[in-house]
């Protein structure tokens, strides 16, 4: 069960991992909202609080950016 629980928090990083990279592609190439949506969908899939906080302000960031 043990080995179980680590395959399935080592996927849930991936993902994390995979979204969080592909929001800062968008950031660099200045798509905000691309990289907001990324963003947000990266805290919601986030394994640990304190990731979901960073992709919550992340995603504020670029939210702004796009409004102005």
């Amino acid at each position: 069960m043990n080995m179980l629980n680590r395959y399935s928090r080592n996927g849930q990083i991936l993902r994390y991992q995979r979204a969080a990279s592909l929001a800062i592609r968008f950031e660099i190439n200045e798509q905000w909202i691309e990289a907001n949506e990324t963003w947000n969908y990266a805290a919601r899939i986030a394994p640990q609080s304190r990731w979901q906080m960073f992709s919550r302000e992340r995603a504020q960031k670029c939210k702004h950016r796009y409004k102005r």
